[in-house]
C-alpha cells in the first residue's frame, strides 16, 4: 500500500461557503461595481469619439463649409470610429 492512500479530503462544515445564495449585501457590491464599470466603459467611448472629432476637426469644418448637414458628418464619425469598438 502507498503511503497517503488512505487521506479522504476533509470538507468545511460550514454551509455557508458552497451557498450559492450568499446574501443582500454581495448583491448590492455587485450593483455598485457593475455601475462603475459601465460608467467607466461609457467615458472610455465618449474619450475615444472625442479624440477622433478633435483629430478631424479640419475636415469637418470643411464639409460644414461646403453645405453637409450636421447628420451626415456624425455619421460618418460615427462610422469610421466603430472600428475602434470592435
Amino acid at each position: 500500500m502507498r503511503a497517503g492512500a488512505d487521506v479522504q479530503p476533509r470538507w468545511p462544515d460550514n454551509s455557508r461557503s458552497f451557498s450559492a445564495s450568499r446574501g443582500p449585501g454581495e448583491a448590492v457590491l455587485v450593483g455598485v461595481v457593475a455601475v462603475l464599470a459601465v460608467l467607466i466603459a461609457s467615458g472610455g467611448v465618449y474619450a475615444v469619439i472625442s479624440h477622433a472629432v478633435e483629430r478631424r476637426t479640419h475636415e469637418l469644418g470643411v464639409r460644414l463649409a461646403l453645405g453637409a448637414s450636421g447628420t451626415p458628418i456624425a455619421q460618418t464619425v460615427l462610422r469610421h470610429n466603430w472600428v475602434n469598438f470592435a
